[in-house]
């Protein structure tokens, strides 16, 4: 039998896709060196102000690579109350709710002027009633590929294409009937994955509509993401459900998202921001002995949003903070997170 924090664990990895959170964004700003001078000055003589300085959304990836020969790290801390599920007819059913703190860091380098690498690991410390437990969770490796770069006064974006690759390195079988779902830290998959991610600054684009002394940048990001992923084998209480005699193979579902983002400068360090966040799983679905017990997952969907505060010491480190919330879904949890991150570009 799967428990509810076992479905809501599961749900959760899908509705946190890896590549979303390489949001590495303290030169976001960042144009094709040939135009950098230029933008700078252009800034400066149209608006007698500043550039700002980005950190980025909590969840929405950037569209710059890491530049040559930089290191950049950025570590998250989240403390999710999962309270809730939406059915299968988008209805939100209260439950029992139960916590999870989740330590994540992600590790940056420049490999070229155009090339990444980014590696993210992870951990939990999962809690549901008087049942803890703490363990490693998936491991994720992916290049990014500058494609485009935004040149100022135009629509012309910038973009990157990101390839990933999800490691099973995290608990998902031979788990304790008495540990309630909590010792669930991974999902026992490979998979692999791309992603567009898109950002622009408009104010760039429409400066004669600007007022020079009332000057706010926006600058949005978008970002695309699909992820395949593979058969695990399960035998006994596993991620997917299960009982001590279940034993066969899930084949885990695909996996969509979207992001759309936009971070609004209050002034050069301090800024707002926001992340939408849709997601869309397709089942998981089991084949052999599934020893008298609900094995799999069904398709399901999930709408969020994540507002923040960014803080930015400088063009190369900065902080944030805010709360993540789903707002509808199908066959998925409904949640409530707290997230702080700072991200330092060496």
């Amino acid at each position: 039998m799967r428990s509810f924090f076992t479905q809501c664990f599961i749900i959760g990895l899908a509705s946190l896709n890896f590549s979303s959170l390489s949001s590495w964004g303290l030169l976001q700003g960042r144009v094709d060196s040939a135009h950098g001078a230029e933008k700078s000055q252009f800034i400066q003589n149209l608006y007698g102000t500043y550039s700002p300085f980005y950190t980025g959304p909590l969840l929405a990836p950037s569209a710059h690579t890491v530049p040559y020969g930089y290191f950049n790290t950025q570590p998250y801390y989240f403390l999710t109350k999962n309270y809730g599920t939406y059915s299968r007819s988008w209805r939100k059913q209260g439950t029992r709710s139960n916590l999870q703190h989740r330590f994540l860091t992600v590790l940056q380098y420049g490999l070229t002027n155009f090339m990444d690498i980014d590696l993210t690991v992870q951990a939990f410390l999962n809690r549901n009633r008087d049942q803890h437990f703490f363990g490693y969770g998936d491991t994720n490796l992916a290049t990014g590929i500058q494609l485009l770069e935004g040149v100022i006064e135009t629509v012309i974006p910038s973009c990157v294409m990101q390839v990933s690759m999800n490691f099973p390195s995290g608990k998902y079988r031979h788990m304790r009937a008495s540990k309630q779902g909590t010792d669930a830290t991974g999902s026992g998959a490979y998979g692999v994955g791309a992603s567009l991610n898109f950002q622009k600054n408009f104010n760039s684009i429409f400066r004669r509509d600007i007022d020079p002394t009332k000057y706010h940048p926006f600058l949005f990001r978008w970002s695309f993401a699909y992820t395949i992923n593979s058969r695990t084998t399960v035998k006994g209480i596993n991620a997917y459900g299960g009982a001590p005699g279940t034993e066969g193979t899930v084949k885990v579902g695909n996996n969509f998202t979207s992001i759309f983002a936009w971070e609004f400068s209050l002034t050069k360090r301090w800024v707002f921001a926001t992340d939408w966040q849709y997601t869309a799983t397709a089942p998981s679905k089991f084949s052999g002995n599934n020893g008298g017990a609900v094995v799999g997952t069904p398709g399901n969907q999930n709408w969020s949003v994540a507002p923040a505060i960014e803080f930015n010491a400088n063009d190369k480190f900065g902080a944030l903070g805010g709360a993540w919330f789903s707002l509808a879904g199908r066959n998925s949890s409904a949640f409530v997170a707290w997230l702080v991150s700072f991200t330092w570009l060496f």
